[in-house]
């Protein structure tokens, strides 16, 4: 075999996979209006694995609904979401593969169009590809949101699945607290690069919390954001 290795068994901290395959999150505009699994999801998910791959991302799944990005979008934002997400854990465990999905929120990076209320973002700046003008979290907001990225881990244990990654990358409201083209704050959630830091870390440390010591947490990051001011390679490296 050319390619040994890809077919030996992967390790996420204590979690096993049986080979290092994995099909990486796309949003797939399949669930329902109010982000609960389908019946097309599932018998997609099941096709995937039984394909083959070792490791299924899902997609961006919003934790609360002023994140929802897209229309028909999964969603992780109440416990009604929780059979559906069994239902897709037992698609890929029938074929020994592993699966997780997305803590997600999109921050101003949505339209009111698609959540049904305004976006809120870290600094009240529009975001140049939706532009429209974000409300501003308070700090008391930043805690209710810590909160549901936590209650959102929370939901996918519950459901069964293997692992969550945290979505700290492509512009969403993570990246929007980490990079100074987005941030603008002065507070202790803003200003130098430590202090952009404090969203995601104590978002991390709510959902490791939650879940425990040995459910693996992933967080995506983007490398370089692409955009005069904003995040680079350099930065990037220190966040991880």
């Amino acid at each position: 075999m050319a390619y040994k290795h890809l077919f030996s068994e992967g390790h996420i901290g204590g979690m096993k996979t049986k080979n290092r395959l994995v099909m990486p999150p796309m949003v797939r505009n399949y669930a329902d209006e109010n982000g609960l699994v389908t019946q097309r999801y599932i018998d997609h998910i099941e096709r995937v694995a039984k394909g083959g791959v070792g490791t299924i991302i899902l997609e961006a799944s919003y934790i609360s609904l002023e994140g929802k990005g897209f229309l028909n979008e999964l969603g992780l934002h109440n416990d009604n979401v929780i059979p559906g997400f069994k239902k897709l854990a037992a698609a890929a465990h029938t074929y020994d593969v592993k699966i997780g999905t997305q803590l997600y929120h999109a921050g101003r990076q949505t339209s009111s169009k698609t959540s049904g209320v305004q976006p809120v973002a870290p600094s009240p700046l529009p975001d140049p590809t939706v532009n429209e003008m974000p409300r501003e979290l308070t700090k008391q907001d930043i805690q209710t949101l810590i909160r549901a990225y936590a209650e959102a881990a929370r939901r996918c244990k519950e459901a069964g699945l293997d692992f969550v990654e945290i979505h700290g990358a492509h512009g969403y409201l993570i990246t929007q607290f980490l990079s100074p083209f987005s941030n603008r704050r002065t507070d202790a959630y803003g200003g130098t690069a430590e202090k952009r830091m404090n969203f995601l870390l104590q978002v991390y440390g709510a959902v490791r919390e939650q879940v425990g010591a040995d459910f693996p947490i992933i967080v995506r990051l983007s490398g370089d954001e692409g955009v005069e001011g904003g995040l680079t390679i350099k930065d990037t490296k220190l966040i991880a």
